[in-house]
Parts: structure tokens; sequence; C-alpha cells
């Protein structure tokens, strides 16, 4: 970024274009920054012990992220990529601004670099010409792939990278020194507090941190899915090579076909990872979806379709198991509720994104947008244009950086009396034993009897999160409210998470609520939005746009509101009385009877 993309935007944007030394003057300030931190960390290094390894490497990030912020305000949006005058953010262009940035990156390039260059010379001394080599491996790729996709990559995409990047690496060597010492000293003093901790406090901990990295990961995901199928239309209508007409279903339908059969192999993956790091890796492939967003094309679209398919079995398998290993038969209901109402936050403050990321197009956009749409049959409906879809995607991409760095730090030391021993999941059962044995639970006469319940929780999923939303969108009595998609979001959010701690609390007081009771007020609601929807909308407007009459309601901005909120409901009471119930049968084959629920789903 430093050395070629925003040297790139002072020639690239309007206002700074005619000052032809700005970019010599910026190389020049940017290398006495550089210098002079050299010699500032050198002197400070000899009165402050190990001041060059956490503490050098948090000022470099606080710098970069400040230097980040002001290019963030203060340059247009794709002058990154192509000359242009737009507006910026906030600041207007000037010329000392970049003299300042430059002076912010010469500190943080030095101070990244020196606290790189002693934490790797004084790891694995045996090793260590290879971990020099491995250091500038991981840098040229992240070099080549960052400026491979330059073209695609606006201000905000750098940003997000900047920032999370930066996060993780100072939280990454600070759990690095502090593995230090917990070497040293066996055990640390947080360790011991830790240790100290009430079980209940401590279950309930891990509980919402399980529940904060699920909603950071679907924030983007779930709220994507509200939209995927418009936004790849518009893609479609745009250039039709790049994507199919219909790519946001058959992405979904590959996800779920290749989930389907990765659930059978997902106990076994567990045993092998762990219920931390199954967490991570899936919540990894989720992140790895999102992105390619940033440029619609359907080799990565459809590839990483498939891989999310792993990512799910892998997520919720690993979920299943964190649940148990940190919950008691006291506890599971209550930790289970707030996980779940923590989760489900994702669809409302998602819609609070769509809402901030959403604009109504200018006339200008419109006729361009129309220009460039091949099927003029359907221009008079929601089109959503590329930078638009960047705007949006690019955030959701950030929350989800943030998903897999609560997973990389959650605890994973299981609370006394769990319902699952961590160890237990750590069994190494080898991969064909493992299928032999989840096919053989399929028989049991209580996963038989929870076959519908899946397959319910499946086909519920669906509708809520991509076939009903899709349907605002197509039906044209409704696609001008373009901010439709974003209020249902906020509306299913909100019912979603107030009906978990509804259950929680009710959960103290009436025994075994969370199963029979929780699943009838789950089924209920359903059925009630089911038939409001059939009421309410166009036979076809869940395929392609229309402006044919419904069965009996017309629709209207207010409807769908009321039904997100039925939805919210159902799917929140529904999940709760699944993992209760399926962490309570087969003790002895609880990893089998999560991924059996998630291969019927």
């Amino acid at each position: 970024i430093w050395c070629s993309v925003y040297p790139t935007t002072l020639m690239f944007t309007r206002k700074l274009s005619d000052d032809i030394y700005l970019p010599a003057k910026y190389s020049i300030v940017l290398g006495l920054g550089d210098m002079l931190t050299g010699f500032v960390i050198g002197a400070v290094c000899k009165r402050v012990h190990n001041f060059s390894k956490l503490p050098t490497l948090t000022i470099g990030c606080i710098s970069f992220s400040t230097a980040m912020t002001l290019v963030l305000l203060s340059t247009p949006t794709w002058s990154t990529t192509t000359p242009n005058d737009d507006g910026t953010l906030l600041i207007e262009p000037n010329f000392y601004l970049p003299l300042l940035i430059a002076f912010l990156f010469g500190i943080g390039d030095n101070c990244v670099n020196t606290s790189r260059t002693v934490i790797c010379a004084l790891i694995l001394h045996e090793k260590r010409a290879q971990v020099f080599s491995i250091s500038k491996f991981h840098q040229s790729l992240i070099g080549a792939v960052v400026m491979f996709l330059s073209p695609f990559f606006s201000v905000y995409v750098y940003f997000a990278l900047m920032l999370g990047l930066g996060i993780s690496s100072c939280e990454l060597v600070f759990f690095y020194e502090a593995n230090l010492e917990i070497n040293k000293k066996v055990v640390s003093d947080f360790e011991k507090k830790v240790l100290r901790m009430r079980e209940s406090r401590y279950d309930l901990l891990c509980a919402i941190l399980l529940g904060l990295g699920q909603l950071c990961m679907f924030l983007g995901y779930d709220t994507q899915l509200t939209i995927v199928e418009p936004v790849v239309h518009s893609v479609h209508d745009r250039s039709p090579w790049r994507i199919d007409a219909h790519g946001g279903y058959y992405g979904l339908a590959s996800c779920c076909i290749i989930s389907t059969l990765a659930n059978l192999a997902a106990p076994w993956a567990l045993g092998i990872l762990g219920s931390k790091y199954a967490l991570l890796l899936g919540s990894s492939l989720f992140t790895l979806h999102i992105a390619t967003f940033l440029y619609v094309h359907w080799i990565p679209y459809y590839l990483t379709s498939a891989l999310l398919g792993f990512g799910y079995a892998l997520f919720y398998t690993g979920h299943a198991a964190y649940t148990t290993e940190h919950s008691t038969k006291r506890t599971i209901e209550r930790n289970s509720a707030v996980t779940w109402s923590l989760a489900t936050v994702c669809m409302t403050i998602g819609g609070l994104v769509l809402l901030f990321t959403i604009k109504p197009p200018s006339e200008e956009e419109v006729a361009l947008l129309m220009k460039n749409t091949t099927n003029v049959e359907h221009r008079s409906y929601r089109v959503y244009s590329d930078s638009e879809i960047r705007l949006m995607y690019g955030a959701f991409l950030a929350v989800a950086v943030c998903s897999n760095l609560i997973f990389a730090f959650i605890p994973t030391r299981a609370v006394n009396d769990s319902i699952a021993k961590v160890e237990d999941s750590r069994n190494g059962i080898a991969f064909g034993t493992n299928i032999k044995r989840t096919f053989s639970t399929m028989p049991e006469k209580y996963m038989i009897q929870l076959v519908p319940l899946f397959g319910y929780i499946g086909m519920a999923g669906c509708i809520w999160c991509s076939v009903y939303p899709t349907t605002l969108m197509f039906t044209k009595e409704l696609s001008g409210y373009i901010y439709l998609p974003a209020y249902y979001s906020i509306g299913f959010g909100l019912s979603d998470m107030l009906m978990g701690f509804l259950i929680g609390a009710v959960c103290k007081r009436v025994r075994n609520f969370s199963k029979l009771p929780t699943l009838t007020i789950g089924c209920v609601s359903f059925t009630l939005a089911m038939i409001l929807v059939l009421l309410s909308t166009p036979s076809w407007a869940t395929m392609m746009p229309t402006d044919e009459e419904t069965l009996v309601i017309e629709p209207n901005f207010y409807l769908p509101l009321l039904i997100a909120v039925l939805f919210g409901i159902g799917d929140n009471c529904v999940n709760t009385s699944r993992t209760v119930i399926c962490a309570l049968i087969l003790h002895e084959k609880r990893a089998q009877v999560f991924s059996i629920s998630k291969f019927h789903q």
C-alpha cells in the first residue's frame, strides 16, 4: 500500500495531479519518518527491556491504522485504479495531508519490520534461516495476491485489510509472548484467575464468546443470503458471461450438497482438530466465500460455495462440541439460548449495514445501469451496481475476519461436570471407523423420530434467509422500497434475539421448556408466517421479477416486517430445541448425532 497503491492515488486524484513534485516529496518524508523511527527504537531499546517486540509492533500497527484512516477519509474510492474526480468521504485532498500520511507510513514500516526481525531471530534458534525464509514467503505471497487483485480493490478494501491484519498481528504476538511466560511459570496469573472463576460464570463466558463469534461470521453470510439472488441477477444482466442468472440459488444448493456429504465425515475431522480449530477453520471458509463478491465471477463463486459446504459441516460440528464441553445438564438450556440469541443479532446488525451501504441511485447512475443491462425486460426492478456490491460485501468481509480472531483465541478448558469432555473429542478414531459409527447411528430409534425436525429446520432456513427475501425484490409493488431487505433483516434479528432471551428466562422456571414447548411455539410461528407469505406473494416471485397478482392480500411495506418477526421467533425456537435435544440423547455418540442432524438439514 505505502509503496504503490497510495502513491498511485496521488496521481489519479484530480485535485492532486497538478502537483508533479508530490510523489517525490512523499518519498522523502516517508524515508525520513522511517529513518528517525529507527534511531528512536535503537535508543529506547537500551532502556526498555523487549521494547522491540510487542511495544514496537503495536506502535507500528497504530501508525499504519491512523494513516489508513486518513487515506480512507481523504481519497476518492476508486482512485486506486483509475483517474477520477469523485468526492471523498470527509476530508478534501490537499498538499499537506499526503506528507503526514507518508510520515505515518514511515513510522509504521520501520516498527513492524524491526519487530518482525527481532521475533524471527529469537524463535526456533536451530531453524533461524528457515524462519526468516518462511516470513518472506508469506510476505511475498500476500503482496502478490494483493497486487494481482488491485484492479478490483477500492480504498475501503485496503482499509479493512490493513485494520484486520494489524489487530490480528498484535493479538497473535501478545499471545506468543504470553505463552513464553506460561512455559516459564507453568501457569500464568491469568490462568489461575480463570481456574478460580466460578464454573457458572466461566461457561456463560464461553457461551457468550461462541455467540459473538457466530454473530460476526453470520453477520455477513446470513445477511447477504437475503440479497444474493438479486445481486447475482444484477451482475448477470450486465455481464451474462460472468455468472448464471440464478447463481444465488445454485451456489446455495451446491453448498448444501457438499455439506450433506461432509457432515458424515465431520465427527472424524472433529477428533483431529478439536472443537476450537473446527470452529476456526469453518469460519475461515465463510470469510473466503464472502471475499469472492468483491468481484463476482462464476469460477471463484461456485468453488468457494462448494468449500463452504465443508465449512458448514466443520463449524456446526465444532459448535455443538464446544457447547457440550462448556455446559452441564443444568446450564445447557441457558447456554444454548444465549449463544443463539447473540448469534442472531447478526441479522439486525446486518440490516443496519445494508441501510448504510445501500443508497438511492442518482438519475445518471440509473441511466448507466439501464444502458449496461442486457435484459431489457427486467430493467424496472431492483438492480445492484458493482460499486454497491463491493461496498456491502467489503463491510461484511471486515466483520467476518473478526469472527476468525474470536475463534482463534476462544478458551478451550471444559467446565466441571460438562456434558462432554475436551479429551473425548480428541479420540483419534480412524476415518473408516467413524463413518461406520455415523451410519450405525442413523437407524437408532431416536434419530429416525427426529428426521422430520431436521428436514423442517433445513427447509425453513432456505425460505427465511433466501427464498422469501428474494420475492421482496422480484415483486414489482415492493421493488421500489430499496431499504425493505434491510428492515426485514433487522426485524428478523430482533425477534430472534428477544425470543432467545425469553426462552433462557423461562427455562429457569419451567422444566424442559426448551424441548417440546419451545419446538411447538416455533412450528406455530413458522406456519403463520408461511400462510401470510402464500396469501401476499405472487406465485413466481421466488425466481423472477413479476407483476402478477397475489392470492388474497396486496403486497405492502409492513407485511414483510410482520413475517420477518414470525420467522425470527420460529428460527430461534426450533434451533434451540434441536440443540438441547441432540445434546441429551445418545451421550456416547453425541458428535454423530449433531452430524446426522446437519446431514438431514
